[in-house]
């Protein structure tokens, strides 16, 4: 039996607009991710990683998602620059 990955067929709508395929940088581009956002959900998570895991997986964990934090910032930058989104 061949599982169905959760987004495959799906459409999920983000700040109205609908997505059909996994792709998380339109996602955190449309609902206006910044890096105020990013600070405070990193913020929160590391919080939790450092409640659950041990101080050498929450150092791994905490810079994943620091690095993950940045590419979608610098994403979400060049989605700006194409489309000339500066105020």
């Amino acid at each position: 039996m061949k599982l169905k990955k959760p987004y495959e067929g799906e459409t999920v709508t983000v700040s109205g607009v609908k997505f059909s395929q996994y792709n998380p940088v339109l996602k955190h581009y449309y609902p206006g991710f910044n890096q105020i956002y990013l600070s405070e959900w990193l913020r929160v998570f590391h919080g939790v990683l450092d409640d659950i895991l041990n101080s050498d997986q929450f150092l791994v964990w905490k810079n994943i998602s620091n690095k993950m934090g940045k590419g979608l910032l610098t994403s979400n930058e060049m989605i700006r620059i194409q489309k000339n989104e500066y105020s």
